[in-house]
């Protein structure tokens, strides 16, 4: 798998910030451990069939999987909630995913706030956030493994 990172191969390194911030590894952290926290959320709506529920924090899971991996792979994230657009920039890193299920995945994050996303609010079946759970413990799990990996 190719990883970017500095000379010795590993996935953090420097990001060439002013002195004072606070360093990369450490905010790529964060954003993982809130991965972490939507995902007990994702899966605790799916027991109790709350699947518009579960949707949206699967999509949040993904969200923030990436954007933990982009700041621990030096750069920052953009300011978005598409996950194929998030997905492009570390695809290299995190291997193939599926994309349509990404691009499919992608508007749930607003259509649990904005009604008019889905013209009303959306009902989601039991197989579809099934798939967008099954999605997000993956992303998840690949990204906590190159974390991991690296010192």
């Amino acid at each position: 798998m190719k990883k970017t990172g500095s000379s010795t191969g590993r996935l953090f390194r420097k990001s060439g910030r002013v002195p004072g911030e606070i360093p990369m590894r450490e905010e790529a952290s964060w954003w993982l451990k809130v991965a972490e926290k939507d995902m007990g959320r994702a899966e605790l709506m799916f027991e109790v069939g709350d699947y518009e529920a579960c949707v949206f924090w699967s999509q949040q899971v993904v969200e923030f999987s990436l954007k933990a991996l982009m700041l621990a792979l030096g750069f920052s994230p953009p300011k978005t909630h598409n996950l194929i657009e998030l997905y492009e920039r570390v695809r290299d890193v995190l291997g193939p995913l599926d994309e349509s299920l990404l691009s499919e995945l992608t508007p749930y994050y607003s259509a649990s706030r904005y009604p008019n996303v889905f013209s009303g609010v959306p009902e989601v079946h039991e197989k579809t956030a099934e798939r967008f759970l099954r999605l997000a413990k993956e992303v998840l799990m690949r990204v906590e493994r190159l974390m991991e990996e690296s010192p």
